[in-house]
């Protein structure tokens, strides 16, 4: 995933979400602020993820619970990337997930 920094209030827009994670996520959110999606928004995991990375302007590491519509998701990794066109703020964060699947 790429994910969009927004400033002045901070928020995180989905540039480019892969087609596996939207496969898992049983939706396309490309474009949309998180702010606007249940779930997403300032306080979330995935938020406070995100501003980690703005914060410390570093790689971020993290297995959150899975807490999505796949019945068989058992775990995932995620890392989080900080890119800066001016070496200066993080204005996008590259996203990898890794998911394991399988019954429990």
């Amino acid at each position: 995933m790429l994910i969009d920094v927004l400033r002045e209030p901070l928020d995180f827009r989905y540039r480019l979400i892969g087609t596996e994670a939207r496969s898992i996520l049983k939706a396309d959110y490309t474009g949309k602020r998180f702010s606007d999606l249940p779930g997403k928004g300032k306080g979330s995991i995935v938020w406070d993820n995100c501003e980690q990375v703005v914060l410390t302007k570093a790689p971020f590491s993290r297995s959150p619970p899975y807490a999505g519509p796949e019945p068989y998701l058992r775990h995932c990794e995620n890392l989080l990337l900080p890119l800066s066109e001016d070496d200066m703020e993080v204005g996008m964060i590259l996203q990898a997930i890794s998911f394991e699947r399988g019954r429990t």
